[in-house]
């Protein structure tokens, strides 16, 4: 239950960070610096991707496979 409550948590913080990190942009013409985090978040839910923990050496996310009705965690470099 707690993983979904942070998984709520977090589009919720990414929803509101999104305008702000815009707005920035406009006024200084700078990444505000969260962008790759946002991005990296979209895209590994959009892949179906499970990000790896911050500063974990070679990977940045795991992939799961399908086989036989079975999930199987599997590295992706």
């Amino acid at each position: 239950m707690k993983a979904k409550n942070n998984e709520t948590r977090v589009r919720e913080i990414l929803k509101s960070v999104k305008p702000l990190a815009a707005e920035y942009y406009q006024l200084t013409g700078k990444p505000l610096g969260v962008t790759g985090e946002v991005a990296e978040y979209v895209a590994a839910e959009t892949l179906g991707l499970i990000l790896a923990p911050a500063r974990t050496a070679e990977y940045q996310c795991s992939v799961f496979v399908r086989t036989q009705n079975l999930l199987q965690a599997a590295p992706f470099a």
